[in-house]
This record gives C-alpha cells, sequence and structure tokens, in this order.
C-alpha cells in the first residue's frame, strides 16, 4: 500500500495548489477585488493606497514561495522568514486601505501559517505584537467601541487559524508515528510467528516420537510375537508386520523434518518494516534464502534495523535507505545507510543507539556508525558466531549497490518523486 506524500518535514501547507491554501487564495482575491471596485478608476489613488495595493501584491508572492519551499522541504528558517515578510506586508496594507475593512483578514492567513512553523508560545507572542499594531490602525479608523469590537473579532479568527494550524501538525506528526509502530509491529509480528511454528514443529515432533512412535514400536513387537506362536505362515500377519514397519519408518522421517531446524526468516520481518510511504524509499539487499537459527540472533537485528528505521523517519530527511542483510568473513552482516543529514559523531550516543549496542553484545555482536558514502548515516551491526549455510552460494551475499550506485539511485528517486508531483 502507497501512502501519500507525508513527511516530518513538509507541512501541512506545503504545495501551492494544496487545498487547504485554496482558501487562502479566495480570501485574499476577495480582499484585492473589494479593493479596486472600493475606489473608482477616475479616483486620485493617494501614497498610502498604492503602497497598501503594492503590499497586498507582494503578500501573494511571498505566500506562494512559502508554499513552493515547504513542498520542497527548504530549510525551516527561510519559512520563517517569508511569512514574518508576509506579517509585514500585511500591516502594511491594513495601514494603506484603510477603507477596506476586510484587510485584516490577511493576518487571519498569516496566524495559520504561523502555527506551522513555531511553537505555541512563539505564536502568541507575535500574534500579539502584530494586534497591538493593528489596534492602533483600528483605533485611528474607527471609533473606540467599533475599533474594540473589529480587534477582538479579527483576534479570534486569528485564533482560530493558528489552533487549527498547530493540530494539523500535531495530527501529520501522529500518523508517520502511527505507520511507523504499525510497520514495527508488523515485523514483530513475525519474527513472533516464526519462533510460534518452531515451537509447534517441536511439540509435535515430540508427540509423534513420544506417543505414536511408542506404540507402533510396541504394535510391531507384538505381531512379531504372534507370528511365532503360529504353526503356519499367516499372509495377512505379514502384511501387517511390512505395513507397521513402513508407518513406523514413515512416523521417524516426519519427526527428524519437524526437528530439522529451518531457522527464523528475519528477511520477511526486515522488509515489514517499510512503511510504504513515497519518502523515504526503503532498498533491500538480502540473499536469497537466508534463514537464522538462533531467535535471539533474530531479534537483536531486528530490533538495531527498528532503531535505524525510526532515526530515519524522525530526524534524517531521507529520501531513500538502504538495508542490506548478508554473510560476510566477519559472520552475519546488517548494514542501514540513508542519504539524509548523516549522524553528527560529536553527539552523546542517544538511548537508543545504546540500546542497540546492548542488544548486539548479548548475542556476542557489536555495531559500528560513521558518516556514509552518501552522507547520511552507516550503521553495521555484526554477529561474528554465523556462518553462511551450506546450502547458499558464497555470491549470494554480494551488495547490489555499490555506494557510488546507491546515490545514483538516489537522484533518480529524487527526481522520478519530483515528476510524480
Amino acid at each position: 500500500m502507497t501512502l501519500p506524500a507525508v513527511s516530518l518535514h513538509r507541512t501541512p501547507g506545503a504545495g501551492v495548489l494544496n487545498p487547504i491554501n485554496l482558501g487562502s487564495y479566495a480570501t485574499w482575491a476577495a480582499i484585492a477585488v473589494y479593493s479596486v471596485a472600493k475606489y473608482p478608476a477616475g479616483g486620485a489613488a493617494g501614497l498610502p493606497l498604492l503602497v497598501g495595493l503594492g503590499s497586498l501584491g507582494a503578500f501573494l508572492l511571498l505566500y506562494l514561495a512559502r508554499a513552493l519551499v515547504d513542498d520542497r522541504e527548504g530549510p525551516l528558517s527561510l519559512r520563517r522568514q517569508l511569512i514574518l515578510a508576509q506579517l509585514g506586508c500585511a500591516l502594511v496594507a491594513c495601514w494603506g486601505m484603510e477603507q477596506n475593512d476586510f484587510v485584516p483578514a490577511l493576518l487571519v492567513i498569516v496566524a495559520g501559517q504561523l502555527g506551522l512553523v513555531y511553537a505555541r508560545q512563539q505564536v502568541a507572542t507575535l500574534l500579539l505584537a502584530a494586534d497591538f499594531m493593528l489596534a492602533l490602525l483600528l483605533t485611528q479608523q474607527h471609533d473606540s467601541l467599533m475599533g474594540l469590537v473589529l480587534l477582538l473579532a479579527w483576534c479570534g479568527f486569528q485564533a482560530f487559524a493558528a489552533v487549527g494550524a498547530m493540530f494539523a501538525v500535531r495530527l501529520q506528526a501522529l500518523g508517520l508515528t502511527a505507520v511507523r509502530i504499525n510497520a514495527e509491529l508488523m515485523a514483530t509480528r513475525q519474527l513472533l510467528d516464526e519462533g510460534a511454528r518452531a515451537d509447534e514443529r517441536l511439540r509435535l515432533s515430540r508427540e509423534l516420537h513420544d506417543v505414536a512412535g511408542h506404540k507402533l514400536t510396541a504394535l510391531k513387537m507384538q505381531l512379531a510375537l504372534h507370528r511365532r506362536e503360529l504353526w503356519r505362515r499367516s499372509p495377512a500377519l505379514e502384511e501387517s508386520l511390512r505395513l507397521a514397519d513402513e508407518l513406523l519408518t514413515d512416523i521417524r522421517g516426519v519427526v527428524s523434518a519437524l526437528r530439522a531446524e529451518e531457522g527464523v526468516d528475519l528477511p520477511g520481518a526486515l522488509r515489514a518494516l517499510d512503511p510504504g510511504l513515497p519518502r523515504p524509499r526503503v532498498a533491500f539487499e538480502i540473499e536469497p534464502g537466508l534463514r537464522i537459527a538462533d531467535m535471539r540472533s533474530a531479534d537483536a537485528l531486528l530490533r538495531c534495523a527498528q532503531e535505524a528505521m525510526t532515526n530515519v523517519l524522525r530526524h534524517s530527511g531521507a529520501w531513500t535507505v538502504r538495508l542490506r542483510l548478508g554473510f560476510e568473513p566477519a559472520g552475519l552482516v546488517l548494514e542501514v545507510e540513508d542519504d539524509g543529514r548523516g549522524w553528527q559523531g560529536a553527539r552523546p550516543e542517544g538511548n537508543g543507539i545504546r540500546g542497540m549496542r546492548e542488544r548486539l553484545a548479548g548475542v556476542g555482536g557489536e555495531l559500528e556508525l560513521r558518516r556514509g558514502g552518501s552522507g547520511g548515516l552507516w550503521l553495521r551491526a555484526i554477529l561474528p558466531g554465523l556462518e553462511r549455510p551450506a546450502g547458499l552460494p558464497a555470491e549470494a551475499g554480494a551488495p547490489l549497490f555499490q555506494p557510488a550506485q546507491f546515490c545514483i539511485v538516489r537522484k533518480r528517486l529524487h527526481a522520478d518523486d519530483r515528476a510524480g508531483g
């Protein structure tokens, strides 16, 4: 299942044609049409009006620029600067077009954008400063009572827009968290199912050996004893002995097959970690037929991959993640590399990385972290006690992507994502 293009680095207002932005365009158009209709073409336009109309046009350009930068996941500082510039243009427009009582609606549009990129306290501070300036303008343009009524009305609209935007951002973050947790639960469930199937096979093999096997052996002995007591050969008895021998051999074969350790399907659990988002896209490089006999080792590697995917979704802003699992001379190796903002090695390790090291240490493994060739984080988990099974060809573990190829694939996926809108 492919989900909509959702990212913690794109706000709900990203994109020029985003439905959320259509209401802002309609509001701006209404203010512009009313301003043009309010002042006849034959009338002389003063400097304040010209400045106000210019600010109105600049407001629209800045709004479009913010939507485009947001859609391309540009720097947060640039998005904030564009919104603050809109705030200034809105106040200038309120001053220049004093006869248009709808111009303060621009501040409502700004309030909705502030809620996308600022924390609650910062939004309140900026809006209080803007409304103080608006109060001065309204008291000059109207009597005290009307100015107060208009100020309270516009303040209410601004608060509604800002709170709605902050809730939209929160809902987006919760949606991404739900997607990530669902993927982790699916991976964990698959690993637990593998363990449950292994336990059930062991239980069935014991039941067949201890119950059916013993009773068939006793039946065979009774038939042989009965044959000795007969005076003449009995074809039916001979056939019963032959069938008992065959059935006992078959049951022993079934018991041996059930006890044969197929191992845990770790590759299937790792593939379940893919959240199915357009970004980041996950490229898997896993040896065909790879299975792990030790459940604790499989669980340790799965938890490392989960933590790495969580960091990618929450912090890196990567376009592509490469996840490789295969055998090397050093042992079984799990590698996770992304093309995001990279890892700051000078910073203290968080609880997630420490947890990965502890899990691997518990099964005799180790963890390596460094900056990858594509600029993102490169994680390598090694379990030295595991070797390639005899049935797997040695060349199966060769990487599907070399570092240079990974960069090319990342750029191609980036271009495809842009072309797809």
